[in-house]
C-alpha cells in the first residue's frame, strides 16, 4: 500500500491518511484520506508540513534518510507514535550472531558486503533497515521523538504478492514431499499479517514502547 499509514483519533474511531506514491490501488474507498508522493523528494516536507497525527507507522523506510524524513517533518510535536516496521534481517547480517537471536544482538560486528551479486540484495536490506533504525534511536535519544521499532519475520497472508508460503501449503494438502531449505536446518519464522496489525493496534500512544 505503499509507505505510510497514518491515524488521527477523533471522537467516533479512527481517520485514517495514507501516503504513498499512488501507483497501487486500494479497497479503502472514501474512508480514508490520500496524500501522493515520493519520499525520495521534498513531498514528505510538503505534504506533511502543519500537520499532527496521533500516531503514524511508516511501512516502508528502508533507509536512514527516509527516517531522517519524517523525524524532521513530525518532530516537534507533529506526531504522537511513530512505529518503524523493521525485519529480523537486521542480525543477519551480523557476524556470527546466534540464531534465533535476541533484541541484545542487535550490537556488534558487521559482516562485509558479499562478492556475489544473488547475495547482495538481502545484504542491502538489512543494512539500510539498520540504518534506518539508527536514526530512529538517535532520535529518541536527542529529542525524545516518540518513536518503536518492529523487527518483524516473514510476514504471509492472503495478499501477499511473492507468495513465499503457498508451495508449502499445496504439498501439506496433496501429500507430495515436503521440500525444506538446507534439509530443514535453517529456522525461519513466519508470522500472520493480521496479528501484525494487532499488535501494531495494540502498542499505539504506549509510551513504554517508545
Amino acid at each position: 500500500m505503499g509507505y505510510g499509514l497514518t491515524w488521527r483519533l477523533l471522537a467516533g474511531g479512527h481517520r485514517v491518511t495514507l501516503l504513498n506514491r499512488g501507483r497501487t490501488a486500494d479497497p479503502f474507498g472514501s474512508r480514508v484520506e490520500r496524500l501522493h508522493g515520493d519520499r525520495t523528494t521534498d513531498d514528505v516536507a510538503r505534504l506533511l508540513q502543519g500537520r499532527r497525527f496521533d500516531a503514524a507507522v511508516d511501512f516502508a523506510a528502508y533507509h536512514g534518510r527516509d527516517v531522517a524524513g519524517i523525524v524532521d517533518a513530525l518532530g516537534g510535536g507533529g506526531v504522537g507514535h511513530y512505529v518503524l516496521i523493521s525485519t529480523g534481517q537486521v542480525y543477519l547480517v551480523r557476524t556470527d550472531a546466534p540464531r534465533p537471536s535476541r533484541e541484545a544482538d542487535y550490537v556488534g560486528p558487521l559482516m562485509a558486503a558479499p562478492e556475489a551479486e544473488a547475495d547482495r540484495g538481502e545484504w542491502d536490506y538489512g543494512m539500510g533497515k539498520r540504518t534506518a533504525e539508527d536514526v530512529l534511536q538517535e532520535a529518541w535519544r536527542g529529542s525524545r521523538f516518540p518513536g518503536t521499532t518492529l523487527r518483524l519475520p516473514v510476514v504471509n497472508g492472503e495478499r501477499d504478492p511473492t507468495r513465499r508460503l503457498e508451495s508449502y501449503f499445496w504439498r501439506l494438502l496433496d501429500g507430495g514431499p515436503l521440500l525444506l531449505p538446507e534439509g530443514g536446518a535453517s529456522t525461519l519464522r513466519h508470522v500472520y499479517c493480521n496479528d501484525v496489525v494487532h499488535v501494531i493496534d495494540a502498542l499505539l500512544g504506549r509510551a513504554d514502547t517508545f
